[in-house]
This record gives structure tokens, sequence and C-alpha cells, in this order.
């Protein structure tokens, strides 16, 4: 759960672990194992992997939306198919000094009729000949004001839900949360 206009994040995963962390200073609450992490050190070490969990989702997520964010390099590479024989813009991404993993790089493909991204190639390290995984973006449908791709392959993003509030303990509670109460 994403309150993009406080920063504030809420991590709630299958193992009943639940991280509260803000993006912007890095403080929070995280339960892990059903007991509340208070010592400093390990706090600070499980919210560091809150904020890596949501940097790497919101990317799944909103990629084309962080095409011009700060330290993101930008290479027009021309126009390709896609797998799917698409004529594509493909987009080189690489990253200076900015992320978690600033090593990574990315072609992103861009279907020159719908100008929307239909591809990416992710490669782990910028300098490799081939590509860790090359899946799809598709099946664009509006959620809220946006319009967000869930067709990742093998990898779909599902149940995202664009809500318009969402009450405030939602990022001070630890008590598990099913947004189904909220739509």
């Amino acid at each position: 759960i994403w309150d993009k206009h406080n920063v504030d994040v809420r991590i709630d995963l299958p193992d009943g672990n639940i991280y509260q962390v803000n993006v912007f200073d890095g403080s929070g609450k995280v339960l892990k194992d059903s007991s509340e992490v208070v010592h400093p050190d390990s706090l600070e070490k499980e919210l560091d992997r809150a904020k890596r969990i949501w940097i790497n989702d919101s990317y799944w997520l909103v990629m084309p939306f962080k095409l011009k964010d700060s330290g993101v390099t930008l290479k027009y590479l021309g126009v390709e198919q896609s797998q799917q024989g698409v004529p594509s813009h493909v987009l080189e991404l690489t990253f200076k000094n900015v992320g978690v993993t600033p090593q990574n790089r990315y072609l992103v493909s861009v279907d020159t009729s719908s100008n929307l991204v239909n591809q990416w190639a992710f490669y782990r390290e910028a300098d490799q000949d081939s590509a860790n995984f090359v899946l799809p973006w598709g099946n664009y449908q509006q959620h809220g004001k946006l319009l967000l791709s869930s067709n990742r392959g093998e990898r779909n993003l599902n149940n995202v839900q664009v809500l318009d509030s969402l009450p405030a303990e939602i990022f001070t509670s630890l008590e598990p949360v099913d947004l189904n109460e909220y739509n």
C-alpha cells in the first residue's frame, strides 16, 4: 500500500510480516514473526529491506513514470520489432548514482502507434550481452486516473487498486489489512 503524497508504504507479506516505512526519511515500524521489531539496529535493517522491496515493486508497477527520474540516463536506440512483432521505439535505461541496483540496465520498447510500453528487457549488469529476461507489458487498464499495465508474462501483476483515500491507521497499525473493505 503506497501513499504517494506522504511517501508512506505498507507491505504485508504472505508470511504475516508487516512493514511500514516512510521512504523519504526511513522511519517506520515492523512486525516480524508476530512481534514488533524494537531493537534499533534490527529495525533499521528491516526498514531498509522494506524500502528495497518498495523500490523494486514500484518499478515493476510504474516504470514508465520513472523514465525521467534524476540519475536515469536514457538513450534512443531506434525502432525494432518487439517479441510480439510490433514496431517499437527502443530506449536504453542506465543509472548513475541512483537506486539500490545502479548496475542494472533495461531496454524499454514503446509501441510506435499507441506510445505505450509494450516490452522490457532486464540486464542485471549493464555490460551483459544478453538479457536476464524479456517480458511483455500489456493488458493496460484504467485505475483511477492512471493507465497501468498488469501483463508481465509469467510475472503478472494482479489485484492492483488505486484508492482515493484510506484511514491513517493503515500506516500506523501493525494489524493485518484487507483492502477489499475500502473499495
